[in-house]
């Protein structure tokens, strides 16, 4: 977003996202994916407990908590 604006970000998701989520998937031992609770893929539909956090995300961000606060925990 900084050094190209919305344009060149949407490049990033739809191009770069999926093989740098298989690489830290790899690397980590684990599954990274992407969900929302806005979904437009139904095979990519957040299970409970996604689901459960996407929430409390947005109950927090309504409430005035910093996005960098959450992330941080």
């Amino acid at each position: 977003m900084k050094e190209g604006g919305p344009v060149n970000a949407l490049g990033v998701c739809n191009v770069e996202a999926m093989p740098i989520g298989a690489e830290v998937s790899a690397l980590k031992d684990t599954d990274v994916s992407r969900v929302s609770l806005k979904n437009r893929n139904p095979g990519n539909t957040p299970n409970e407990w996604q689901t459960f956090v996407l929430q409390d995300f947005d109950v927090r961000a309504a409430a005035g908590e910093s996005i960098d606060a959450m992330a941080s925990v």
